[in-house]
């Protein structure tokens, strides 16, 4: 009774037609949602935490190539960007969701996320990205990708997508010269 959709002849009806004209809502390279989805979801959340009132938290990723070598044969760094969606997919729960901003920044939307559970899943999942390489050089080297991370909880302030990914990605860029000050600090210290 309520199985896959059929046609008349009874075969299953194709997911999804392709129409150029309309906007692609996926990242072809990932699968993951893109900008435009993420921005359909935050609006139709930010409706629900004001008039419910219910907890929600935008956490970002920015992910870059560390430890390429460029060679005649390989000059530019394979994308990590398969490799991070899949981590990010499995470190994510069912009700949460994911998306691909551009080529470095992924989001997870968390439902009924507190302070201490997102510190702790950025925390996991930026452990899970940079413990192994993703790929090897040439030479047999890995290449590994570096995460940087920041999250923003919802507020009552944030009544905009853009508003509340703003929010996040301005956590991103305290997280991230934090740590670029940490390198500094530690990289004056060793000579």
């Amino acid at each position: 009774m309520f199985g896959k959709r059929r046609n008349a002849r009874g075969e299953a009806a194709p997911a999804e037609i392709e129409d150029p004209s309309r906007p692609q809502t996926r990242d072809p390279e990932t699968g993951l949602g893109n900008r435009r989805q993420l921005s359909d979801l935050l609006r139709r959340e930010i409706a629900r935490c004001l008039r419910y009132g219910d907890a929600s938290a935008l956490a970002v990723f920015d992910v870059r190539v560390a430890g390429f070598r460029p060679t005649g044969e390989r000059p530019e760094p394979p994308s990590p960007a398969s490799f991070v969606a899949s981590i990010l997919v499995d470190e994510a729960r069912a009700s949460d969701a994911v998306y691909r901003l551009d080529l470095t920044h992924f989001v997870v939307f968390l439902i009924e996320a507190g302070d201490e559970g997102c510190e702790q899943f950025t925390h996991r999942v930026r452990t899970a990205i940079s413990r192994a390489p993703f790929t090897r050089n040439t030479n047999g080297s890995g290449i590994y990708v570096r995460a940087w991370a920041g999250w923003a909880a919802w507020q009552p302030r944030l009544t905009t997508p853009a508003a509340y990914l703003t929010a996040a990605m301005e956590a991103l860029e305290r997280t991230r010269s934090g740590m670029d000050a940490q390198e500094k600090l530690f990289a004056g210290r060793a000579t």
